[in-house]
């Protein structure tokens, strides 16, 4: 890792790659002012410098990065948004929720935005997000999106998706799947008991 020095002069190079490795190393340091060196690289025209920048805002894990990762989410193209959803795992939040949430909704490009929301949706055990992952399970064909949706909906497993578990276990065609939908039925039916 390079020294405080060193990156801060590496972040003012032309060179995309030495900006990331910068901005990796800064996000590892510790540096109490990180939040404030990274943002004015989320308008960087390389886009994978913003993806390096907003990952790194979740790295930071400071709480007041959490609306320029949102709004990162929110807008901008989908593989800089797939870094954002991955940055804002480490934190938790109502406006976190929404975000994943509309996640879901949004037309599919790649699968890789809605596999980690549907991967975090686990951290919110409510209907909403247990709606959004039961819309992924039934409606969605990617592997990638729909069985992290299988592994988070069986991780607020209750007995209200009894019935859910025994449709998805009767009439879906994907043996991971079956496989979490009967151990939830049977995670269910031994608590009932």
């Amino acid at each position: 890792m390079q020294d405080l020095n060193e990156i801060l002069l590496n972040l003012k190079s032309n060179d995309s790659e030495v900006i990331e490795k910068a901005l990796d190393d800064l996000a590892q340091s510790g540096y109490e002012n990180s939040l404030e060196l990274i943002l004015p690289f989320l308008r960087h025209h390389s886009k994978e410098v913003r993806e390096t920048a907003v990952f790194n805002l979740g790295e930071i894990k400071d709480e007041k990065a959490i609306t320029y990762i949102i709004d990162t989410a929110k807008n901008e193209e989908e593989s800089v948004r797939m870094f954002a959803i991955l940055a804002l795992d480490n934190y938790r939040s109502d406006a976190i929720l929404k975000v994943l949430l509309e996640e879901v909704k949004r037309p599919k490009v790649s699968a890789s935005p809605k596999q980690r929301a549907a991967e975090q949706l686990k951290n919110y055990p409510c209907k909403e997000a247990q709606e959004a992952l039961i819309f992924l399970i039934l409606n969605d064909e990617n592997p990638y999106i729909f069985i992290p949706a299988a592994d988070s909906l069986y991780s607020m497993n209750d007995k209200d998706l009894l019935d859910l578990w025994k449709k998805i276990d009767t009439s879906y065609n994907h043996d991971y799947v079956n496989s979490v939908a009967r151990k939830a039925i049977e995670d269910i039916e031994n608590n009932q008991s």
